[in-house]
């Protein structure tokens, strides 16, 4: 993964392990890799649904698809692929990953949060005192 001094992530949390997998078999959390480049994908050795070329969210003209058309781009994104491209895991597994990124560089990040958009809405709300959890440990890096 390529590391830039700011950067905007998504991070998909929850109360343990068995949420967050969940969650991330969401279709609407899975449409969020589509928001990465080809690049990223060709570096995980899959092709990016939307093609070769493809930069990046700037390209993505949802108002183009119908509903069988985005279900169908997000068929192949696996749960290992948002893993790499987004802060996932408990609040301690999310500050360790930060901190690691901070490391190599990351000095500014946004952080959305994702596993509230996940299907189920009691996870999606159970998902907030860990993100909570999560920005109280990013302050103390």
């Amino acid at each position: 993964m390529s590391i830039v001094p700011a950067m905007a992530l998504f991070v998909f949390t929850g109360r343990n392990r068995e949420q967050i997998d969940k969650s991330l078999e969401s279709a609407v959390i899975k449409a969020a890799a589509l928001n990465a480049s080809d690049e990223f994908f060709a570096e995980h050795g899959v092709d990016h649904p939307l093609g070769v070329g493809f930069a990046g969210a700037q390209d993505i003209l949802p108002q183009d698809w119908d509903e069988q058309t985005a279900l169908s781009y997000i068929k192949g994104i696996s749960p290992a692929l948002l893993r790499e491209m987004a802060l996932v895991g408990t609040p301690s597994e999310v500050i360790e990953q930060a901190a690691e990124w901070r490391d190599c560089g990351v000095r500014h990040v946004v952080l959305l949060h994702g596993s509230v958009l996940q299907r189920s809405l009691r996870n999606g709300l159970a998902s907030m005192a860990p993100f909570i959890k999560i920005m109280r440990g990013l302050r103390k890096l």
